[in-house]
């Protein structure tokens, strides 16, 4: 309760409350401690944002009356603010990071859209992004071009939480391709931190689903293509991905990954293993999936089959288990027995 407190001692509320019904939840008393600010023209950017912390928690626990819902009045507060305080707020993390979950449970995405529109039509210095290497140094034209990144991750997250996953891929692809037309994608954005969570986020989301994202081919071409512009490209995750293409799934790269990187491989497991457990079983079931399709093929594929078995037997014996392992065999052994497919289906043995 201590945001809501400091909230109602704030000095620009001091006055008239008594006229005023009391609201009975915490997204209540934002909203009409919002509506009084802004009827005085005194919302400031910290108290607007003080107030979407306090919605946010009851908006993520209970259902919030309409005449309570924030995201309008947010919208009505941006469009009356001031040239500086616009800018203020959209270059504020944390404000924007709390702002975008309370329009998007509004359905107020266009006006998202319309804020990425305002920080892309700004000019990009784009000899001066492109030095930049780390955020602590970054100058004021490297940071807005990080706050385009974080509005994106942001974006995307929203649009993944609604399982909309086409859609997600669609806005990374475009974000990808806008970036690097206008000469703003650099290193310095590709090891950003919303960057990074933008292309881990949709490519997890994306291993989830397994052979029912629903992506149409074009789409997964492109997002294949979209590799180039993240950090980890060469990942053994995002080798993962050609795995699932709609009509020509492929295990080719992360064949060549296992087998050409035996030096580094144990960064790449490392890597697995700082993520939580739910996802590195996706990761796993991938690979028992990759290791399904190589075992398809010739000889040599059959080998490479069984070298990602055993990583994943050496990496994760936790999480294999015996049972997996067993089970994992048995898969193995019923596909070989059997011609192949005309397209490779997720087959329900070996899922962990």
């Amino acid at each position: 309760m201590d945001h809501l407190q400091s909230l109602l001692h704030h000095p620009l509320l001091a006055q008239n409350t008594a006229h005023h019904p009391r609201a009975q939840t915490e997204a209540a008393q934002a909203a009409v401690m919002m509506d009084q600010a802004m009827l005085r023209g005194q919302a400031d950017l910290d108290l607007v944002d003080r107030c979407m912390q306090v919605y946010l928690r009851t908006l993520q626990s209970t259902d919030v009356k309409d005449e309570f819902r924030l995201g309008r009045r947010i919208t009505a507060w941006y469009t009356s603010s001031s040239p500086a305080t616009k800018e203020r707020f959209l270059s504020s993390p944390g404000a924007i990071r709390n702002a975008v979950p309370i329009l998007y449970a509004d359905g107020l995405e266009e006006a998202v859209w319309e804020w990425l529109e305002v920080l892309y039509s700004r000019k990009v210095d784009v000899a001066d992004s492109q030095r930049e290497t780390e955020v602590s140094t970054a100058s004021k034209t490297s940071q807005w071009v990080l706050q385009e990144t974080h509005l994106t991750f942001l974006m995307i997250k929203e649009t993944l939480r609604r399982s909309r996953l086409d859609a997600a891929v669609q806005q990374l692809v475009q974000a990808c391709a806008y970036m690097s037309n206008t000469g703003r994608m650099s290193s310095f954005v590709r090891s950003s931190q919303p960057w990074q969570a933008a292309t881990k986020s949709i490519t997890l989301a994306l291993l989830r689903r397994r052979h029912q994202h629903g992506l149409s081919a074009a789409l997964f071409d492109q997002f294949l293509n979209s590799r180039s512009s993240w950090s980890d490209s060469d990942s053994l995750i995002s080798r993962l991905i050609p795995l699932y293409h709609p009509t020509q799934p492929s295990a080719q790269e992360l064949a060549m990954t296992v087998e050409r990187a035996s030096d580094s491989i144990q960064g790449h497991f490392d890597h697995m293993k700082a993520m939580s457990e739910s996802a590195q079983k996706v990761v796993l079931n991938a690979l028992l999936d990759g290791a399904q399709l190589l075992s398809l093929q010739d000889s040599s594929s059959v080998r490479q089959a069984q070298l990602i078995l055993e990583l994943v037997e050496k990496h994760f014996p936790n999480l294999a288990g015996v049972k997996h392992k067993q089970a994992t065999q048995k898969r193995i052994q019923s596909i070989q027995q059997t011609s192949l497919p005309q397209r490779f289906v997720d087959h329900p043995i070996g899922v962990i």
